[in-house]
């Protein structure tokens, strides 16, 4: 799972909370959450933001450095990081 942190369980392991910083180069910087698809049963939670939490909108631009907090199905959580991840061509 490259840099993308799993943090907690939930509902008897069916859920992951997991946790990705922002990078430079990464596709998603520069998009708002909404521009973001996201696997099923996958979603954004909010974003810690110079250590303020912002509530997930669809409007909200990711920024580098921006540390995004989610919860996904722990099946997809390989998928979630391939997709928060991914590099700009």
């Amino acid at each position: 799972i490259g840099d993308l942190v799993a943090l907690t369980e939930l509902a008897k392991g069916r859920y992951t909370v997991v946790e990705e910083t922002v990078k430079t180069g990464h596709r998603v910087r520069g998009m708002t959450l909404g521009e973001v698809i996201l696997p099923e049963n996958c979603l954004i939670s909010g974003i810690i933001r110079e250590g303020i939490l912002l509530a997930a909108q669809p409007e909200l631009v990711i920024l580098a450095g921006d540390m995004m907090v989610g919860i996904c199905a722990s099946g997809m959580v390989d998928e979630l990081s391939e997709i928060l991840e991914k590099e700009l061509n």
